[in-house]
Formats: structure tokens, C-alpha cells, sequence
């Protein structure tokens, strides 16, 4: 088993994602982990049926993308001020985004794909927005998705929501392995249900999912917590906002209740990639790890 964690930064140069970077760059100084950075570009492709000669016109976007890609991280660790134990690297691809982020990934065999969130304030941020959603869905490891303003800091509690699923036992099997032997860190399995819903019935189905839990991951520091409400994604907000939530944590699936918990056009689990107010961990369902296991030594803290 490979012991440096690997974590690999998803970059298109956009102030939103320009937090994300200094996230993953603090977060691997905390982890002693190995990081590279992958821009994703697009070149103009040529008519199918040139009038002429095009070549001597074509432009190699490729110099220019490698140049700017390994400017901008060395701004960002010298800003950091960084020592020289984390190992970083860049890599630059034309091809498409979400297909080659998965390829990259699992060449570089990483244990998170860190990407920034965008608000979906115009065309280009929609467009990134659904590459991060179908990233997070398509992604052989988990994703971490880090908002606009979100800021690095040592992990102490953590939300996920469930749906009292056979398949996220993985999942929260993952996500004890974090908060495990830590005095100061916790676990929250959050339930989110629409008003209306039998609460004999709720009850029920949330006794015989702690009960399967609890025989397959015997652990006493979990939490659970039942929230109620017609606007999911507020009602997240608002519940991590007050219990002072450091990661948000979902196992995305394309057949998933999670997405049409409220109503059809209120798909709750891809809203998060772009709504959370704090980093989202997207674990895919029966993910085990394969690699090194985060947080695996000792937490090295640095000045943010």
C-alpha cells in the first residue's frame, strides 16, 4: 500500500477556484501529502474542410498553459510560505474536463480530487459547476469540493447526510476512519426529511439502519441528527452554519433519493456542489481506500 496521500487539485485559473488551490496546498503541508495541480484546456478545433493550409496558422496552446499552470502554484506556495516536504508537481491536458480529470486521477492514483465551487453566476461558471457535479458522481476517489470562501482548518466535526443505505456503511466506515482516536473530532449522521413524512414510519427505518450500523461499525462517538424542511439546501446551510460544521459530507448517486428528496427540479445532492457553504466531501458509494488513508499521521499544523 502506497503511504504518501495523494491529492490531485482540478484548476481552470478562475478566481473561484483560486481558494480551492491555497486549500489543497495547506491541506497537503498538514498531511505531508504529494499534490499535483491538472489544468484541463480546450484548443479550437479547425474546419472540417479548410479553404487552405492551416498548419502554419495553428497555435500550440500547450507551452503557454504548462507556463501559467506552474506560475500560479508557485505564487501560491510563496504566499503559503512553505517548506520543502510536500512534493508538488503540475500537468496540463487538452482534451475534455471531467473525462480526463477521472484519467489523471487514477494515473496519478490519488485518494482526493480537490475542486473549487462555482456559484453558477454565468455561462462558464454553470458549465464548471457541471463539471464538478458530474466529477464528484464519476470520480474513483472522494472529491472534496471547496467553496469560494471556505478556509483551511483542522478538521472537528464532520455532517453526512444519509438515507439509511445499505451501501453508505463504506462511506461512514471512511469517514470514522478520520475521526477516529481523535478527542476533538466527531461524526454526525444527518438525516434530512420533507415535512409530511410519517414520523412512526421515520422512526422505524431509522431504528433498523443504527441497528445494521452498529453490527457492522461498532463505534461510540456517532451523532445523529434529524432535520426537517421544504428547502434542503437551506436547511443544511443553516444547520452547519449553526453547529459549526468543517466538511459536509454525501455519497452521490445517479439514482439517489437525495436527488429528488423535494421535488423533481430541486435535485438536492448536485445543488450542494454549488451551494454549500462549507467544504463538501463526495464519497463514492462502497468506496473502500486503496492507498494511503487520510489524516494517517499526525496532524502538522501551519499559520493560515
Amino acid at each position: 500500500m502506497n503511504t504518501t496521500f495523494h491529492i490531485l487539485v482540478a484548476t481552470d485559473y478562475s478566481e473561484s477556484v483560486r481558494n480551492a488551490e491555497r486549500y489543497a496546498i495547506q491541506l497537503a503541508q498538514n498531511q505531508l501529502a504529494d499534490v499535483e495541480f491538472l489544468h484541463v484546456y480546450h484548443s479550437a478545433s479547425p474546419p472540417p474542410f479548410p479553404a487552405f493550409d492551416l498548419e502554419p496558422f495553428i497555435y500550440d496552446a500547450f507551452p503557454k498553459e504548462a507556463e501559467l499552470l506552474q506560475q500560479r502554484v508557485e505564487e501560491i506556495k510563496k504566499s503559503l510560505g512553505l517548506n520543502e516536504k510536500i512534493n508538488f508537481s503540475c500537468k496540463v491536458i487538452e482534451g475534455g474536463t471531467i473525462e480526463e480529470i477521472i484519467t489523471e486521477a487514477e494515473a496519478f492514483s490519488a485518494d482526493l480530487i480537490l475542486m473549487g465551487k462555482h456559484a453558477n453566476k454565468g455561462t462558464f461558471d454553470f458549465l464548471w459547476g457541471s463539471n464538478t457535479w458530474n466529477t464528484m458522481r464519476e470520480a474513483p476517489c472522494p472529491v472534496l469540493v471547496i467553496p469560494e470562501d471556505g478556509l483551511y482548518r483542522p478538521i472537528k466535526k464532520i455532517a453526512y447526510i444519509t438515507e439509511y443505505k445499505e451501501d453508505e456503511i463504506t462511506a461512514i466506515n471512511y469517514l470514522k476512519g478520520i475521526v477516529s482516536g481523535k478527542e476533538s473530532t466527531s461524526l454526525v449522521l444527518l438525516h434530512i426529511s420533507p415535512f409530511g413524512t410519517s414520523m412512526p414510519l421515520e422512526n422505524i427505518v431509522f431504528e433498523n439502519f443504527l441497528k445494521d450500523l452498529s453490527r457492522q461499525l461498532p463505534y461510540e462517538k456517532f451523532y445523529f441528527s434529524l432535520l426537517h424542511g421544504e428547502d434542503g439546501m437551506k436547511v443544511l446551510n443553516d444547520y452547519c452554519q449553526k453547529e459549526e460544521i468543517d466538511w459536509l459530507a454525501v455519497s452521490p448517486n445517479k439514482s439517489s433519493i437525495l436527488e429528488s428528496l423535494f421535488s423533481p427540479g430541486n435535485k438536492l445532492a448536485k445543488r450542494m456542489s454549488s451551494e454549500t457553504i462549507v467544504p463538501l466531501l463526495a464519497i463514492p458509494p462502497g468506496y473502500e481506500r486503496k492507498n494511503a488513508f487520510f489524516m494517517y499521521e499526525e496532524e502538522y499544523h501551519i499559520e493560515t
